[in-house]
């Protein structure tokens, strides 16, 4: 993406970028808000969030996939 010219939020993609898009959960249609207190900045339980539906960029096959190879891989 960086030989194209493709910018993320006006920044050229890094290994940790591309980590980001790899885990996150939006890319394959589900989008969570909710997810940290706005004061403590803490994470909250899931079972707070607030699922919404966004168009998918990838399908959810795949997103799994890479999951588990993601998973497989971590220390």
């Amino acid at each position: 993406m960086n030989s194209r010219g493709i910018l993320r939020r006006g920044r050229r993609f890094g290994t940790g970028s591309i980590h980001d898009l790899l885990k996150t959960s939006t890319y394959c249609g589900r989008h969570y808000f909710n997810q940290t207190d706005s004061r403590s900045k803490k994470k909250r339980p899931p079972s707070q969030w607030i699922a919404h539906a966004v168009p998918a960029i990838v399908d959810e096959e795949t997103f799994t996939r890479v999951q588990a190879l993601l998973h497989a891989r971590s220390p």
